[in-house]
Formats: structure tokens, C-alpha cells, sequence
């Protein structure tokens, strides 16, 4: 590992520098934005792969820790949770565990809050749950059967907004 960590890295930036973006990247997003990072300071390949590790772990922290914000209820059993060494773990190498596992904690901690606080589902909060649903199904498509806990939410808190009307569904 010393040896590693003193290498001097002999890559030619242009051959290590992306060439193009697809949709699927999101699922190693922050890792790559450490790698990008290490990749342009000209750092040995150790500590490109150990800032890779280091943003997915900020990742996980900052996106836990706005889950973790939103739960109304129960706070410390979710952050127990998100504390697990497995979580741990998963969190900080590289792979889409990095994303995947803190997406899910947002979402559930999101439909929580709706069904704790009684609060009305609108135009805005349609396209949070929807985008972080979409995150993790890209993802992982299997994870996508977290979208059943919507069944969990009254009927009557889905709002609709119409030019000129506000149509609440029923039980």
C-alpha cells in the first residue's frame, strides 16, 4: 500500500477524462465526481479510488441526514438504522449501493412524513417522490416495489390542481 501511495501516476489526462454521459451513470455519481476530482490533481490511482470513496460516503451522509430531518417520528431508530455497518459499508466503496440505499431512506422518510403530518400532496411533491422513485428504479428496478408505501397515504392528501379547481380524491 506504500507503494501506492507514493507512486507517481504516470496517465495521460485526456485518456482518464469521461466522453460522455449516460442516464445509467447516475448510479456511481458520487463516486465519480471523486474520481473526476483525483483524476484532474494528478494524484496516484490509490487516492483517486480513495476520494471515489469519499464522496459516496458524503453522499450518504447528506442525503441521510435530510431524511433524518424530514421523519417527524422515530428519528433515532432511523438513524440507527442508516448506521448499520452493512449501510456503512455499502455507503463508502464503490458501487451503486452509494446511492441506491441513501434514495431509499429519503423516500420512505418522505412518505412517513406525509402520513404522519396529515399533509396535502401537490404539483411539487408529485415530482420529488416521483424523481427519487426514478432514481431508485434506475438504480435497481426491483427496489421500484417501494412505491406500493404510497398505498399508505390517505387518498384524501392527494391533491390535483386545475386551472381554476382543487380536486381531492376520495376514499
Amino acid at each position: 500500500i506504500e507503494k501506492l501511495e507514493e507512486t507517481k501516476s504516470d496517465y495521460k489526462l485526456t485518456d482518464m477524462l469521461p466522453r460522455g454521459f449516460s442516464i445509467y451513470q447516475i448510479r456511481h455519481l458520487p463516486s465519480a465526481f471523486g474520481i473526476l476530482l483525483g483524476i484532474l490533481l494528478h494524484l496516484p490511482i490509490y487516492w483517486i479510488m480513495r476520494l471515489g470513496e469519499c464522496f459516496a460516503v458524503l453522499f450518504y451522509a447528506i442525503i441521510t441526514s435530510i431524511a433524518l430531518e424530514l421523519l417527524p417520528i422515530k428519528k433515532l431508530a432511523y438513524a440507527l438504522m442508516m448506521l448499520t455497518p452493512m449501510c456503512l459499508q455499502q455507503a463508502s466503496s464503490i458501487n451503486y449501493d452509494s446511492v441506491l440505499l441513501p434514495m431509499c431512506f429519503l423516500f420512505c422518510a418522505m412518505v412517513v412524513r406525509y402520513i404522519e403530518e396529515k399533509k396535502d400532496i401537490v404539483g411539487v411533491e408529485y415530482l420529488k417522490l416521483l424523481l427519487i422513485l426514478g432514481i431508485i428504479v434506475l438504480v435497481k428496478l426491483p427496489y421500484g416495489l417501494l412505491a406500493l408505501l404510497l398505498l399508505a397515504i390517505p387518498l384524501n392528501q392527494y391533491v390535483i390542481i386545475l386551472p381554476k379547481k382543487r380536486v381531492r380524491l376520495k376514499n
